[in-house]
């Protein structure tokens, strides 16, 4: 178990080599960008438009796309040391967070999702951290107004506020009053939007179709190469057997763990029904889907208890497609 020893290891020095490993995955990107064309980038939502007038598309695009990929990764780490629901401090999430999305060359340049997910993580944070407060709190108002801004950069991250409700039903007495502040914190980056509109003498109705355009158009996307179908397949394999294992031991878990496993399962599905049933949404939504699945991968990797040789031949394997996904396309 050589392999899957190191990378379980929580020293300083593995997340540095994480790092270099993701940063490698993307070398092949910013040498020889092929930049795949987006219906976000033609009709981008305000906040996005605004990042796309301050970093043209090209290489800056796609260090700016990296830098804030790896961020989001040490969220992950940040927010498994915060609130333990992966008992041990392992730094796994990183390293499946990094390998996944850049696996996925074809996401490898500055798109709406990537700002958005770092938002939608934070608001996740906010009610986490609103558990056993038992007075009224305004997490929950705190929460919807960064799911707000993410809406700003990609429509369909609204959709989360669905997720702010379950956590709000699983973590929270039943303060009517928080359930206002969602829809108020919501709708709060809106009211900031539309005053400026206001303010520059724009077209309400103009603005308004289009961020509904966003939502509504059903652009064409190719079709994944079976390079891709084959990765993403075993990826979802992966994920099936660690979710029977965590379905195996979830019971024996605090009370907190079980709670945010049950809203990262929520996210993970929230992420395909917006794949699915969102006419805009497309391949972006890997990047969104990826934060969950990260944190499955690392609860079974590092806890399961299989003949030691069966759970590194999946990591290795998982490796080996990474790399082959990469440098065959």
């Amino acid at each position: 178990m050589i392999l899957l020893r190191l990378f379980k290891s929580n020293q300083p020095a593995v997340i540095i080599l994480m790092v270099l490993i993701g940063i490698s995955l993307w070398i092949k990107s910013f040498l020889h960008p092929h930049p795949m064309s987006f219906f976000y980038d033609s009709h981008p939502m305000p906040l996005y438009a605004l990042t796309l007038s301050l970093v043209s598309k090209g290489k800056a695009s796609i260090l700016l796309a990296l830098a804030l990929l790896i961020i989001t990764g040490f969220m992950l780490i940040r927010l498994n040391t915060r609130f333990i629901f992966i008992q041990d401090r392992t730094h796994l999430p990183l390293f499946f967070y990094l390998c996944i999305t850049g696996g996925m060359v074809f996401l490898h340049q500055l798109n709406p999702v990537v700002p958005a997910s770092i938002f939608i993580l934070l608001a996740l944070e906010r009610m986490l951290a609103s558990y056993r407060i038992d007075r009224l709190s305004m997490n929950p108002f705190e929460a919807s107004f960064l799911l707000g801004i993410a809406s700003l950069f990609y429509a369909p991250a609204g959709l989360f506020l669905v997720l702010l409700w379950f956590a709000q039903a699983l973590l929270r007495p039943s303060y009517w009053k928080e359930w206002l502040y969602t829809i108020l914190g919501f709708a709060l980056p809106y009211i900031f939007l539309y005053g400026y509109y206001y303010l520059s003498g724009r077209d309400f109705h103009v603005q308004t179709r289009e961020l509904l355009t966003f939502l509504e158009q059903n652009p064409h996307t190719p079709a994944l190469s079976v390079t891709y179908r084959i990765y993403i397949g075993y990826i979802l394999l992966m994920v099936l057997i660690s979710s029977i294992f965590m379905l195996r031991v979830f019971q024996a878990k605090k009370i907190l763990a079980r709670r945010t496993f049950n809203l990262l399962f929520w996210w993970f599905i929230l992420s395909i029904a917006i794949y699915f049933l969102v006419p805009s949404a497309s391949y972006e939504m890997i990047i969104i889907a990826v934060i969950p699945v990260s944190f499955i991968l690392a609860h079974y990797f590092n806890y399961t208890k299989i003949r030691p040789w069966i759970a590194e031949f999946m990591f290795v394997v998982f490796a080996f497609l990474t790399l082959y996904t990469i440098w065959s396309i």
